[in-house]
């Protein structure tokens, strides 16, 4: 029926469900306890940060995953493989509001400084970095690569 990687494709899923979950509650807290304009760019800089770092989290603990998945029974393998519902896209699609959410609170944050726009590259670049950033894990990861097998 199941063979030795039946448990790990079960942690790897738990593990998955739980980073992802611990790492949006802290940054979305982060946000919204820490996240106003009077408190300097290290905040939102760390939250874009960790924006990224979660979805690199979640693309690695996929792979892992699906390697796991490539060694089961046929039978039980088909259903991970064969699902329709396409949660990392939504996932995606989350980190990108975070960092939008992260971007806005960086923007009026240089308001405070007596020349914004000598910032305002600093923000481009670490706002599309991290926006970029997230895309290029969500699009090389969408399918995690096959394991090569011994």
């Amino acid at each position: 029926m199941g063979n030795r990687f039946d448990e790990w494709v079960r942690h790897y899923e738990n593990l998955l469900w739980q980073v992802t979950a611990a790492f949006f509650a802290v940054d979305s807290a982060l946000l919204v306890l820490w996240g106003t304009a009077g408190d300097g760019p290290a905040v939102p800089i760390f939250g874009l940060v960790l924006t990224v770092l979660m979805v690199y989290s979640a693309a690695s603990i996929r792979e892992l995953r699906h390697g796991a998945v490539q060694r089961l029974d046929e039978d039980v393998a088909a259903l991970f493989l064969g699902r329709r519902l396409h949660g990392w896209w939504a996932f995606i699609l989350l980190s990108l509001g975070l960092v939008l959410a992260w971007s806005l609170v960086l923007l009026d944050g240089l308001a405070y400084y007596d020349d914004p726009f000598t910032l305002l590259a600093l923000w481009y670049a670490l706002c599309v970095g991290a926006a970029g950033g997230v895309l290029v894990l969500g699009f090389l990861f969408r399918r995690p690569r096959t394991p090569a097998h011994d």
